[in-house]
């Protein structure tokens, strides 16, 4: 059985057979404005389906996605739904109109990676 612990910086996985891989991460994907910009950015954005709204269905939707070189935002895909198909769709399309982040670095350089974000769907 494996374990990861992974922090801004450094990531270290031990796996079955008890090998110890350490990563220094020199940085990690950022909205542009940090995570408070990216909360404001979401709620600014988000358009409750009205379908799920009228029925009361609420949920979280679990995507995962590409920032890449650019900090342009690909392959948008749900790791895990809602279990609600608009829910999931409006999930998608809000990441998807996201602006550019600011990409990973690695050596100096912009890299392609993935970031998991979550999106709750809750009425007040």
């Amino acid at each position: 059985m494996g374990f990861v612990y992974a922090s801004d910086s450094l990531s270290v996985d031990t796996t079955d057979d008890e090998m110890l891989m350490i990563h220094i991460v020199e940085s990690v994907p950022e909205f542009d404005g940090g995570i408070e910009a990216l909360y404001k950015f979401l709620g600014e954005n988000i358009v409750y389906p009205e379908a799920a709204k009228k029925d009361s269905i609420q949920g979280r939707v679990i995507l995962q996605f590409i920032v890449d070189r650019d900090g342009s935002i690909q392959d948008v895909v749900v790791v895990k739904s809602s279990g609600n198909s608009l829910l999931d769709e409006e999930a998608i399309r809000l990441v998807s109109a996201m602006p550019k982040w600011i990409p990973k670095k690695e050596k100096g350089q912009p890299v392609r990676s993935k970031y998991t974000l979550p999106i709750v769907f809750k009425i007040n």
